[in-house]
């Protein structure tokens, strides 16, 4: 069983639609795969996209903590003054009214005034002058 030969014409035409389908399938796989490199350099894009934000958002984060913390401290230092303050102004107040209260109160005699002791102290010896 032989095939019987083919013509020049035949052989023409079947080399020409060989070299097309060939062509045609390279044209199909070169569209193909030019849409998926096209497709994974668009992700691509986006994610740097997004990487470059997140980069500038965490240093706009840097930035927005450093400046809350120096506020807080500036805070609390003036709060501390603040306080400080205070007591110092309530000291004065009641050495304020201690004084008010003493100038409220008439010494007799500056001896009556200041306290003295009733008996000597236990430390020492009393002393007496012979005669």
């Amino acid at each position: 069983m032989s095939l019987p030969p083919l013509s020049g014409f035949a052989v023409v035409v079947l080399v020409s639609c060989a070299v097309a389908a060939a062509a045609l399938t390279w044209l199909s796989c070169r569209w193909w795969y030019r849409r998926q490199v096209a497709s994974i350099m668009l992700r691509l894009r986006a994610g740097e996209q997004s990487r470059s934000m997140l980069v500038e958002q965490a240093q706009q984060m840097r930035r927005q903590i450093e400046s809350v913390t120096k506020t807080l401290e500036a805070e609390r230092g003036q709060a501390a003054r603040l306080d400080a303050s205070r007591r110092r102004a309530r000291d004065l107040e009641a050495t304020l009214r201690l004084s008010e209260r003493a100038a409220r109160r008439e010494p007799l005699d500056l001896a009556l005034s200041v306290p003295m002791p009733l008996d000597a102290p236990a430390d020492f010896a009393d002393t007496q002058f012979l005669d």
